[in-house]
């Protein structure tokens, strides 16, 4: 099993981001951005940096309707059950973009 962070907290305060365990079973390995549509891909983008659907209807100017049908079809190409697992495949294809926070703001490890 592999355990990635998460950025996507629902809880603003949270002083350590949530970890999701996914098993690499669930999730296609060989699934890429390039098997996605262009409108695939910016839909997931915004998922991975934890948009809510109605956020990412008012950023890409698209129906509601609009962006669930995407996100179904993004998920089913990259076997993503949940909003989680589809969350962590963004992680590690690339999409999570690096948060606007100076330096001395960031957590050190």
């Amino acid at each position: 099993m592999t355990a990635l962070p998460v950025a996507c907290d629902p809880t603003p305060d949270a002083s350590t981001p949530r970890l999701v365990v996914v098993p690499r079973h669930r999730l296609h390995g060989d699934a890429d951005l390039a098997d996605l549509s262009p409108r695939e891909v910016d839909v997931m983008r915004l998922v991975t940096n934890c948009y809510s659907n109605q956020e990412i209807s008012e950023t890409l100017y698209l129906s509601l309707n609009s962006v669930k049908t995407y996100i179904r079809g993004a998920y089913r190409k990259i076997g993503a059950p949940t909003r989680s697992h589809a969350v962590v495949w963004g992680v590690q294809h690339g999409l999570l973009e690096e948060p606007d926070v100076e330096p001395e703001l960031r957590a050190v490890n």
